[in-house]
């Protein structure tokens, strides 16, 4: 394994991800500087101080999160438990780099597209520019077999509800805080759509369509895009890569 400059995997992902093309709701990139060399990173879903206590166990020079600081509506003070976690970073040299919205829809390694696949869904779709995917599966599941397949595939307790005589088929989602896009789902007659949280809206409307509800978790539905990330990165410069992971239902 090798040795790499920052400043090389920042401005790489940068432009893989397509970043200034992009509006979000946070800066993407790199938000912390640390060493200027980086042979190990880390990533995880989201910065917090057990992720950066870790990354110093694991002599890490760079961390790389979906979930970072700095979002907009936030308080823009340094303060409390948004303090310890930057001091941390600083007096341990390490690199915070965070890609949110651009890891959601990234067409070949983001949160979205990341779930269709572990899905297995073949005849994969999108709309919204990668907002909201949907494909099928080759054989249709009852209601109890999907639910438990996406408990045991993604150790999570995922809520659902609508009609659990359903026979499952064909499947929208959208990842994280995606239940909003529930209704395209509705639009499309699709028999389930899934995404990380869940709104008291979600109720009404699987039970008042032929569309079911799963939320499996915000945590959970959007591991797999950071993961393929740091898996491109250790191919491309050679460096170490490891993804911890945190035991966080919601």
């Amino acid at each position: 394994m090798g040795d790499i400059q920052t400043t090389q995997i920042v401005n790489f992902c940068n432009d893989y991800l397509n970043i200034d093309n992009i509006d979000d709701y946070c800066p993407n990139g790199l938000q912390i500087q640390g060493s200027p060399n980086t042979t190990k990173i880390i990533t995880a879903v989201s910065v917090s101080a057990n992720i950066i206590l870790q990354a110093i166990e694991e002599k890490a020079q760079t961390i790389l999160t979906h979930h970072g600081f700095f979002w907009k509506n936030e308080a823009p003070q340094i303060t409390g438990i948004k303090r310890t976690r930057i001091k941390l970073l600083l007096e341990n040299n390490i690199n915070l780099l965070t890609y949110h919205l651009p890891l959601d829809i990234h067409p070949l390694i983001g949160n979205n597209i990341r779930l269709a696949k572990t899905l297995n869904l073949v005849n994969i779709r999108h709309k919204n520019k990668g907002g909201f995917y949907y494909g099928e599966f080759e054989k249709e599941i009852s209601m109890p077999e999907f639910n438990k397949f996406i408990d045991d595939t993604f150790k999570t307790h995922s809520i659902y509800v609508g009609d659990s005589d359903k026979k499952i088929k064909t499947v929208g989602l959208c990842t994280g805080a995606g239940q909003n896009f529930m209704q395209q789902a509705i639009d499309l007659n699709l028999d389930i759509f899934i995404s990380g949280e869940h709104s008291e809206n979600n109720y009404y409307l699987a039970n008042e369509s032929e569309t079911n509800f799963i939320s499996m978790g915000h945590h959970n539905s959007e591991k797999y895009g950071i993961m393929k990330l740091g898996e491109l990165l250790q191919d491309k410069f050679f460096i170490q890569h490891k993804f911890l992971d945190s035991v966080n239902p919601f």
